[in-house]
């Protein structure tokens, strides 16, 4: 009578390597998490999938961010920061999409974004819009 231990070590040998190269990796959940910049600006993932950015100084204003100077909103078009002398960024409130690693921002003033969640659980900013901006490069989750 024949044996076939090698055939069946192969075979288990064979579904170990398919579970390594699929990336039997736990994927990280945005929702219901607050992630936060070195200057105390957040982003608020709800669980309903909206988000909310807000400013740490609400005087602060980014390139493409929006504030209201008085009832008029105000964006800022230059490439440039600056601090609002009278009145408030408004930060934004989004709805959101987590595909993966991959988290899609569409905001109600028409502001887009999509940020990475590296393997560490950090955020890392887009490179265009509103969040392209260095303090957005880098968003830990908040404790």
């Amino acid at each position: 009578m024949k044996t076939f231990r090698p055939l069946v070590g192969s075979v288990a040998l064979i579904a170990a390597l398919a579970g390594v190269l699929t990336g039997c990796h736990h994927e990280i959940s945005v929702a219901g998490k607050t992630y936060v910049t070195k200057d105390e600006d957040t982003i608020e993932f709800r669980a309903d999938g909206k988000a909310v950015e807000k400013n740490g100084d609400p005087q602060f204003l980014y390139p493409s961010q929006r504030a209201f100077l008085g009832n008029t909103p105000y964006t800022n078009t230059t490439d440039k920061d600056f601090k609002l002398l009278d009145g408030q960024a408004a930060g934004s409130t989004c709805a959101y999409k987590q595909d993966r690693n991959q988290i899609a921002l569409t905001c109600d003033d028409g502001q887009t974004g999509v940020f990475t969640l590296d393997e560490t659980g950090a955020l890392i900013g887009p490179p265009i819009g509103m969040w392209r901006h260095a303090i957005f490069s880098h968003l830990d989750p908040k404790e």
